[in-house]
């Protein structure tokens, strides 16, 4: 659950696709909740559409990766303290459910990655408050006992390296970039190195997620303006 950062990694199935090869016979259900510029506090949703703890009621979940603060960090120093707060309490509050009917989740915390500098911006100013941010969240999950996974200065150290190319924007992480930190994060998780992803299973996991955001996610057809009333809109896709 979370923002941009795990919404995406469903495109590129790397994480997935690791855990799926490391524990082939756990039959792992894995789903996607990601949700772009989520935060603890704003997760502004369609009408008639569920919020996120419903949803991990929904699918059971045992094990839940969270990620914010890249949003958040924007607001520089003055919003640190709101911000820990806030995510403190939303991490705590999934804590003290049983949404697999048996036992609190075992949460894990993912710090926002560095931003990367590509031609004509200067993306890695944002980078110290950023840190900030990644260091509230280590020290948040040392307090509630939970996961972290510091993202941050490993993608940090990777984009000063000459080559290397691991966002689309300066922001959002391309194919390299998923792998990469897919690689971090198993490896936290297992304390054990990644193997090589199987094609095979990633391209299986990349559908999978397409198909379940689908259903998760459906179009929503109903629009309320701000002062009128409700109304339906038609819409028709064309596939290529």
């Amino acid at each position: 659950i979370g923002n941009m950062l795990l919404e995406r990694s469903q495109h590129f199935g790397y994480l997935e696709t690791l855990l799926q090869q490391h524990y082939p016979d756990h039959e792992l259900t894995v789903r996607n909740l990601g949700w772009p510029a989520d935060t603890a506090t704003l997760q502004p949703r369609p009408d008639n559409f569920a919020d996120t703890e419903q949803h991990l009621f929904h699918e059971r979940a045992d094990v839940i990766l969270v990620a914010f603060g890249f949003n958040e960090s924007f607001r520089g120093g003055g919003g640190l303290l709101g911000f820990t707060a806030a995510t403190g309490n939303y991490i705590a509050k999934l804590q003290s459910l049983a949404f697999n009917g048996k036992g609190s989740p075992r949460i894990v915390v993912l710090s926002p990655i560095a931003n990367e500098d590509i031609e004509g911006v200067k993306a890695s100013k944002n980078n110290p408050s950023i840190k900030m941010y990644a260091d509230a969240l280590q020290t948040l999950a040392e307090d509630l006992q939970v996961g972290y996974v510091d993202l941050f200065e490993p993608t940090a150290r990777a984009m000063k390296s000459p080559g290397n190319d691991l966002t689309i924007n300066g922001v959002h992480l391309n194919d390299a970039g998923y792998q990469f930190v897919s690689d971090i994060i198993f490896r936290t998780l297992t304390a054990e190195d990644p193997p090589a992803p199987r094609e095979d299973i990633r391209r299986v996991v990349i559908d999978k997620n397409r198909q379940y955001f689908r259903r998760f996610r459906p179009l929503n057809t109903f629009i309320t303006p701000v002062g009128g009333a409700r109304r339906t809109a038609t819409w028709t896709f064309f596939r290529r």
